[in-house]
């Protein structure tokens, strides 16, 4: 199991699937059924992990930041870093 499925798992009973996971980043109306987790997901993951599932599953930053502007709520001043960071990848591609 990745680091990253850990972090979007973390503490939470109803455990998510690292398909599962990328189809919802990728954007699938799948990931309307697990906002908790995508909501921790963003707020948790370290910038080195993220870049290596981004990099292992074939993820852009503009796939990922349609999903976070997508979350019901935002996932906190944590999730910030992630957005800037995204930000910045998706300038440079």
């Amino acid at each position: 199991m990745s680091l990253a499925l850990c972090t979007a798992n973390n503490g939470w009973r109803r455990q998510l699937d690292e398909a599962t996971l990328v189809r919802c980043l990728k954007g699938s109306p799948e990931r309307l059924d697990w906002p908790l987790h995508l909501d921790q997901f963003f707020a948790e993951v370290s910038l080195p992990v993220l870049d290596r599932f981004m990099a292992r599953h074939g993820l852009t930053a503009t796939e990922l930041l349609a999903v976070l502007d997508a979350l019901p709520d935002a996932p906190g001043p944590s999730a910030e870093r992630i957005r800037a960071w995204l930000d910045e990848q998706h300038r440079t591609t």
